[in-house]
């Protein structure tokens, strides 16, 4: 699995975000914002909801933010595990 699978930045299609998730096989995306700060995540249940409730594929993937990520021990545990897959 490839880290760049893994993440997408917040401006991407919705879209982009479903094709990674198929590609990543973790079921999510961590979400950057335009300084390269994981700012979210967003799982496939999140985007079936967004699209259930009249999001389109073509919407921004800001749009469906669902979990903004405080403080420095979340933010320390995604960066673990994005090194973890470089590493493999």
């Amino acid at each position: 699995m490839d880290k760049v699978n893994c993440i997408i930045s917040q401006s991407a299609k919705i879209r982009e975000s479903l094709v990674k998730i198929d590609l990543n096989s973790i079921g999510m995306v961590f979400i950057y914002d335009e300084n390269d700060r994981i700012v979210g995540v967003a799982t496939d249940g999140d985007i079936r909801s967004c699209l259930l409730d009249n999001f389109t594929l073509e919407d921004s993937t800001r749009r469906f933010l669902i979990l903004t990520l405080y403080g420095e021990g979340i933010l320390i545990v995604v960066s673990q595990f994005l090194s973890y897959l470089t590493l493999r």
